[in-house]
């Protein structure tokens, strides 16, 4: 199975359903909320914030897939499959958390449960199936409200850092591309 490759059609047929814009040097920007709710606080918002929550034995990736196992989970740190991590400064897992820099980097999501000190296996680009229905076009990153959560891109507010983690192709489908450049959201 070849590699499928992103186009700029494509590209903006997803910027054009999701008001989104990748510009020339791969940052992906979302529209500002326009709605009644965007004077609403980060904290009242995040109430309604909903990550992805998979049911861990549908978790797969594709053949195609690029998947890692060389890093072990932290100590302390237990991860389920569809969970997104990154390396800490002792080159272990752990879950990854938009709400801080040092957390939201991201290394790629778990593939298989990992205790303390076990080796994890996570796939760090190409399709894989999350586990739960998702909306396809829509782009996901690494979430704000909770460890090795996954969310909407869209659901980034303010004070937090985007970590695109890729796109929604199907239903049951994303397409890992990961992107920890950006800053703090204003």
């Amino acid at each position: 199975m070849a590699k499928k490759i992103i186009t700029r059609e494509y590209l903006s047929r997803l910027e054009d359903a999701n008001n989104c814009n990748i510009d020339l040097r791969g940052r992906v920007r979302t529209a500002r909320r326009s709605d009644a709710d965007a004077g609403i606080s980060l904290r009242k918002r995040r109430q309604w914030h909903i990550d992805l929550v998979p049911v861990v034995t549908a978790v797969l990736a594709t053949a195609t897939a690029k998947t890692s196992e060389k890093r072990n989970m932290a100590a302390g740190v237990t991860g389920t499959q569809g969970q997104s991590v990154y390396e800490d400064s002792a080159l272990d897992l752990n879950l990854a958390k938009a709400d801080v820099e040092a957390t939201a980097s991201l290394s790629g999501v778990l593939l298989n449960a990992a205790s303390p000190g076990q080796p994890a296996k996570m796939i760090t680009e190409g399709n894989y199936n999350p586990g739960v229905a998702v909306v396809p076009g829509t782009l996901y990153a690494v979430s704000a409200a909770a460890a090795g959560g996954i969310a909407p891109y869209g659901d980034i507010g303010s004070g937090e850092f985007p970590r695109a983690i890729g796109f929604a192709t199907t239903t049951s489908n994303i397409y890992v591309d990961i992107n920890n450049n950006g800053g703090e959201v204003p």
